[in-house]
């Protein structure tokens, strides 16, 4: 493990001899993510809430609510079961202090429908003032096709 972009967080690089196929040996790079459990950094800001998704489970769509007490940048990201990325719906966008909704339809960022599953969502809120990150929040939701 390496700390490549000098940014205090240990990357992992693994070799794989690969007996089969050439090239015979092949580099992996892994980037610590949420999902695999590296912690917010920065302050909470107080008031700010994600709530559980609904209906959960779900069969088509479902709504995810957060609210905000300040401005702030937000990102919402949907993740499968292993940690990739499947969708984002909010991205880096601002928000003014107020109640907010959006909805998943259970496609991916192409628009192709996903498969039964557990999901995660990620709300991260950056503040607009400070440019760090104030709030980071991780739910799961259940999928059923």
């Amino acid at each position: 493990m390496y700390d490549i972009f000098n940014d205090g967080q240990l990357d992992l690089f693994v070799n794989v001899v690969d007996v089969i196929t050439a090239p015979r040996i092949r580099t992996y790079f892994y980037r610590p993510n949420t999902i695999s459990g590296i912690s917010p950094t920065g302050q909470p800001i107080d008031n700010i809430k994600l709530h559980q998704n609904y209906p959960n489970p779900f069969n088509g769509t479902t709504r995810i609510r957060f609210q905000l007490p300040a401005q702030g940048i937000v990102t919402l990201t949907i993740y499968d079961i292993l940690g990739k990325e499947v969708a984002r719906l909010i991205d880096q966008k601002l928000y003014a202090p107020d109640n907010y909704e959006t909805v998943w339809n259970g496609a991916n960022q192409n628009g192709k429908e996903v498969s039964s599953g557990i999901y995660f969502y990620e709300v991260n809120i950056v503040s607009p003032m400070e440019q760090r990150e104030v709030f980071r929040q991780i739910n799961k939701m259940l999928l059923i096709r």
